[in-house]
């Protein structure tokens, strides 16, 4: 069976042509896909997660005392309606009000845990559950904050924190005194 080949401006349909384009297509997906695995292992070995230390540092204070605070919930929608689909109902993040404590870093900042997971809006099967994730605070906060969704082993999804999101630094000690 011939495969019609697209060659600058004309269709080629011989089987000569198309086995060694396609040879030479597989050659380079592969390539390609192999050095963008090794680009991304070797990111990610730079920027592993980690235990909080006292090296982690968040607006100039140690990461391990202090707490982001979240006074109102924070809804956010990545991505949002699907393309072509204008009925189906957009997925949806929700970060939860709370104390926000931290629980891993990386060279660019601290992962601070949500105190009950985010709450994850997804057309059905899937549903509204409630997922591992936080607030991620960049060293530098002159950075925008992201929204994280997973743990210490494996962040899958990170969404820049969006400026309805309103949020402060604050002392551990402090916030869990009441009053």
């Amino acid at each position: 069976m011939l495969q019609p080949l697209m060659t600058r401006s004309r269709l080629v349909t011989s089987p000569l042509v198309t086995r060694r384009s396609s040879r030479a297509s597989l050659r380079s997906a592969t390539h390609t896909a192999l050095g963008a695995a090794l680009g991304c292992a070797a990111l990610l070995a730079c920027s592993s997660p980690k235990a909080v230390g006292p090296e982690a540092r968040v607006a100039g204070q140690p990461a391990q005392q202090v707490v982001v605070a979240l006074n109102a919930p924070c809804a956010l929608s990545p991505g949002g309606t699907p393309s072509g689909r204008p009925n189906r109902p957009a997925a949806g993040h929700t970060l939860p009000p709370g104390h926000y404590v931290p629980s891993f870093a990386d060279q660019r900042g601290v992962f601070f845990a949500s105190p009950t997971g985010v709450v994850v809006h997804e057309p059905a099967p899937l549903g509204t559950r409630a997922r591992p994730g936080g607030i991620y605070v960049p060293n530098d906060t002159s950075s925008a904050a992201w929204e994280y969704l997973g743990d210490s082993a494996r962040v899958t999804e990170r969404y820049r924190l969006p400026e309805h999101c309103r949020y402060s630094i604050q002392n551990a000690e402090a916030a869990a005194t009441p009053g």
